[in-house]
């Protein structure tokens, strides 16, 4: 028997985007997609993480030696009701986002240790 306690919302997280093609101008643009959580809170720790993954995956990995260069500017999320939430305040923010950004630094470090990349290797 389900409970309470189960009951999982939709949020809508978006991803806003900057391309810049070489020799033209930026071009702004948004990704969708649907987080599912229990409450605001975790929904905005869900996105938080998703969102430091993404930059850390567009600045590693996706961009290359392509002739676009890719930068996820900024997050927004939304709840069931349509309400920006991306401002939520709750007492564990600052943890949770230390927490996140820490996990993207173990990634890359990670990445970089198994491509053989370094971060002078960039300069």
């Amino acid at each position: 028997m389900l409970n309470s306690c189960t009951n999982r919302n939709n949020f809508k997280y978006v991803e806003n985007i900057k391309e810049q093609v070489i020799g033209a101008k930026n071009v702004y643009h948004t990704k969708e997609e649907i987080i599912t959580a229990t409450n605001d809170t975790l929904a905005y720790i869900k996105a938080y993480s998703k969102y430091r993954i993404s930059q850390a995956l567009t600045d590693k990995i996706l961009i290359g030696e392509s002739n676009v260069r890719k930068e996820i500017i900024s997050f927004q999320l939304f709840n069931s009701d349509g309400e920006n939430i991306t401002d939520i305040n709750f007492k564990t923010k600052e943890f949770e986002q230390k927490k996140a950004d820490s996990l993207v630094i173990v990634m890359t470090t990670s990445y970089d240790t198994n491509t053989g990349e370094s971060s002078t290797d960039k300069e």
